[in-house]
């Protein structure tokens, strides 16, 4: 079974995932994708060939194995708790939001599911 991976967030972060494996440089298939700005996103989605939907969060959730956040710090902790209790593995990209959110690695050890923290991250890159 190949993992399916949802991306929140359609900045320059996840337009560079979205880009790569429409490109396949990356090979991994993506569920969907969702973003605060949906327009803008849509927009987005439209130059892509063979885009991804463009889905609510909790779609997203339900039809992804593994949610990878590129929305900003702020997205990180309600995320991490939608995501979690859904009982699926979750990537931040916005690393620097587990400091102020430590309970989001003791709720993913809860939960079972798991956590993945991208080393190297660049600061200010979305």
């Amino acid at each position: 079974m190949t993992t399916s991976i949802g991306i929140v967030g359609c900045g320059a972060i996840g337009r560079a995932l979205i880009t790569a494996v429409a490109s396949g440089k990356l090979a991994v298939r993506i569920a969907g994708v969702t973003s605060r700005t949906e327009a803008s996103a849509r927009k987005f989605l439209a130059t892509v060939t063979s885009a991804p939907p463009y889905m609510s969060l909790s779609e997203l959730i339900a039809a992804a194995d593994l949610i990878v956040e590129a929305a900003g710090g702020s997205a990180v902790q309600p995320l991490a708790q939608q995501v979690f209790a859904a009982g699926k593995d979750l990537m931040v990209i916005s690393v620097g939001a587990l400091l102020d959110h430590p309970e989001i690695i003791a709720r993913s050890r809860q939960s079972g599911c798991r956590l993945y923290i991208p080393s190297g991250a660049i600061a200010g890159l979305d």
